[in-house]
């Protein structure tokens, strides 16, 4: 674009740099517009997944609660298993 412009400095009437500072001009401009709408698709994007997570929200809510869990009984509270009485293994017995 400063070539152009320097250009158009020497030659003012030159229709060939006119003609090129358009077409720089309006390519810059699509440029613009493209990347403009790009980013309202990105946010139109965001805050509908943002909408979806926040109705997803309250479900999850209900289905976060864990269920109940059985914990172990400490040591100190536990039966103790016996050991069996002797000869009732019937190992080794005639």
């Amino acid at each position: 674009m400063a070539y152009i412009n320097r250009g158009l400095r020497a030659a003012p009437n030159n229709p060939a740099l006119l003609n090129l500072r358009r077409e720089a001009r309006s390519a810059k401009q699509r440029e613009e517009q493209q990347r403009q709408s790009l980013l309202e698709e990105r946010r139109r994007k965001e805050a509908e997944l943002q909408a979806r997570r926040q109705e997803a929200e309250p479900a999850r809510e209900i289905s976060r609660q864990p269920p109940p869990v059985e914990r172990p009984s400490p040591w100190w509270q536990r039966q103790q298993q016996q050991p069996p009485a002797y000869n009732e293994s019937g190992f080794n017995q005639r």
